[in-house]
């Protein structure tokens, strides 16, 4: 939550005068915040359709000269913030990926590292499913039977232990 010290916008009414939208937010967030945190936020308006590419990029454009640039990094196909930060993160140790990259017979997957590995960021709750633990295991077996690894990442370990995820990836892909 970001508190601007303005109560009420001009032109805006109601209980929720006191709001920003997303693009507003995004403004905040470029002047004050890191390129991870940006960009989460820059793809997540962009997949929830909370405001569109152009809008978005505008905003970067009108954003400190000091992260204009962070704009070629947008992409908005991620479900989810951890997977635009281990997208960012793995494109910083030079390893491109592919955001909801579709496997014909499995559907989507989180990423797909390089030219063989595929990674799924799983949360807590995810876990806890047991139609969704199946799920990923009939769509792991998919991607074996294409020629891919499948390298599954809890949150905590893409938050708390980077380097061994980024050392997964690597011996999958030969990158």
């Amino acid at each position: 939550m970001h508190w601007s010290g303005e109560l009420r916008r001009p032109g805006r009414y109601g209980e929720d005068a006191w709001r920003d939208g997303p693009v507003e937010a995004l403004a905040v967030v470029l002047s004050r915040c890191d390129l991870e945190e940006a960009i989460v936020l820059a793809d997540s308006i962009i997949h929830l359709g909370l405001a569109d590419g152009a809008t978005v990029l505008s905003t970067f454009a009108n954003a400190p000269h000091r992260v204009r640039a962070w704009a070629t990094l947008i992409d908005g196909r991620a479900e989810a913030g951890g997977e635009t930060i281990a997208r960012l993160r793995l494109l910083e140790v030079g390893i491109h990926a592919t955001p909801q990259f579709r496997l014909p017979g499995a559907g989507p997957y989180d990423l797909r590292c390089g030219p063989s590995c595929l990674m799924e960021i799983d949360g807590r709750a995810h876990h806890d499913d047991p139609v969704a633990f199946e799920r990923d295991r009939a769509k792991d077996l998919v991607a074996r039977l294409w020629g891919y690894d499948v390298v599954r990442i809890t949150y905590r370990q893409l938050r708390d232990d980077w380097p061994a995820c980024v050392a997964a990836v690597r011996a999958s892909t030969g990158c």
